[in-house]
């Protein structure tokens, strides 16, 4: 991601959050005048509360996709200039979310609740050795690398439990991440 790209989704993102907040703004004031004209003119009531809502969901479509758009960002290092990128990777890799991916490898390791799964099979010495290294606090570890494996291990088209996901590919991608933690 080059400079230039950065300042566009900043700018974007600026804009969605503008866009959800003056719709949220909007809404409130129609839905007030809704309220306020079912006393005054009922007519009007109905239209207004329909566009009340209306607006209100435009607002939360812009939010959302302000927050996908961020969650976007976050894999790519070039993007923590942003600030709010920036902390969403700074999250993923505070101790308390690098407990919970270590809770989330243990009970992936688990075969009796998923059932077995050859990629999981195939690199459990490499997760256990991740789970463990997640756990240590006294490693720091790589927010993109953070992002990562949150990734990995959540959701995406090619996670931990996908079938075409090779298990070899599985391992590459688990070692750079175990690499990123750092004493």
């Amino acid at each position: 991601m080059d400079a230039r790209a950065v300042e566009r989704a900043e700018l974007q993102l600026h804009e969605l959050k503008l866009r959800g907040l003056s719709d949220f703004g909007v809404a409130v004031v129609a839905l007030g005048a809704a309220v306020a004209g079912t006393r005054f003119l009922p007519p009007l009531a109905m239209p207004l509360l329909l566009g009340g809502l209306g607006v209100g969901v435009l607002g939360v479509r812009a939010l959302v996709q302000h927050y996908l758009l961020v969650e976007d960002l976050a894999v790519d290092p070039d993007a923590y200039l942003i600030p709010e990128v920036r902390r969403v990777a700074l999250r993923a890799a505070s101790l308390e979310h690098r407990s919970q991916l270590a809770a989330s490898i243990r009970h992936a390791l688990n075969t009796s609740t998923w059932g077995p799964c050859p990629c999981v099979d195939s690199n459990r010495d490499l997760l256990g050795e991740l789970a463990t290294a997640l756990e240590d606090d006294r490693l720091a570890f790589d927010p993109a690398s953070a992002v990562a494996l949150d990734r990995l291990l959540t959701g995406g088209e090619r996670n931990l439990y996908s079938p075409d996901l090779p298990a070899d590919e599985l391992r590459s991608r688990l070692r750079r991440i175990l690499d990123a933690l750092t004493a």
